[in-house]
């Protein structure tokens, strides 16, 4: 009897400690993956959502006078090389403070009207951003495909990568090395207005927070139009504004 209640009570104290180490194994909180996660997808962080909408913008106002003269006068779906940078800055005196510059590098493909039927980009970026409950420095690079450049909608697919360090204020204050990877898969974005429309993305984000120890999430976002999306991390679901990159669990 008394040996049953021994092996009883190792099991007991075995489950708890398992228990114990499953409750944490992440050095963050699913919020605070969320909260990165908005960040990376806002457009006032220079997120996945600036990125494809000044790709789209940058395609549609690109006209055939733009590529060399042997390619204009020649048959159409040639393709030429055009690249561009720009830059993001807040304005003085701003809640959410933000400086950014990026680099884009295009292939475009032409029709004999003169009009651009699709594109391929390569693109890298840096800046920082700074915000009432976190702050971060980051950089990033990825690809994007344009297609349907000459309808009054763009299909954009490709991949959003973020190196950052972000520091979170307040009450729960903590610094994070992280790494945010985004594939995105028939972002629709209307080409006047450059709103995404619809779409959807896959992502990993995986980091170490000092003294605490790594993390590592998954999840899916959906674009729902009006500037709003839906993230999913490990089964919870958030309402994210791409704009602004706040949030809110649903």
């Amino acid at each position: 009897m008394k040996k049953n209640a021994l092996i009883l009570s190792l099991a007991i104290v075995t489950l708890l400690t398992a228990c114990k180490d499953e409750e944490t194994t992440s050095s963050i909180t699913n919020d605070q993956a969320a909260e990165m996660v908005s960040m990376s997808l806002a457009e006032n962080s220079m997120g996945a959502t600036a990125i494809v909408q000044t790709s789209v913008q940058t395609g549609g106002s690109t006209t055939r006078s733009a590529a060399p003269q042997k390619v204009q006068s020649v048959s159409p779906d040639l393709t030429f090389a055009k690249d561009t940078t720009f830059t993001l800055t807040s304005k003085p005196g701003a809640i959410i403070s933000y400086s950014f510059t990026a680099t884009y590098g295009y292939n475009f493909t032409l029709n004999l009207q003169g009009q651009f039927t699709s594109a391929t980009e390569n693109y890298t970026y840096s800046g920082n951003y700074d915000a009432p409950r976190v702050s971060s420095t980051h950089t990033g690079n990825g690809t994007l495909a344009l297609t349907n450049m000459n309808t009054s909608v763009v299909t954009v697919n490709g991949t959003f990568a973020r190196t950052a360090n972000h520091t979170f204020k307040g009450t729960e204050a903590l610094t994070t090395n992280t790494v945010v990877n985004l594939n995105l898969a028939d972002i629709l974005v209307n080409k006047s207005t450059a709103t995404i429309q619809s779409g959807s993305a896959t992502l990993t984000i995986t980091g170490s927070v000092p003294n605490k120890g790594d993390f590592s999430y998954t999840g899916t976002i959906t674009f729902n139009g009006n500037s709003m999306a839906t993230l999913v991390i490990q089964g919870q679901s958030y309402s994210v504004n791409i704009k602004t990159g706040e949030y809110t669990a649903i």
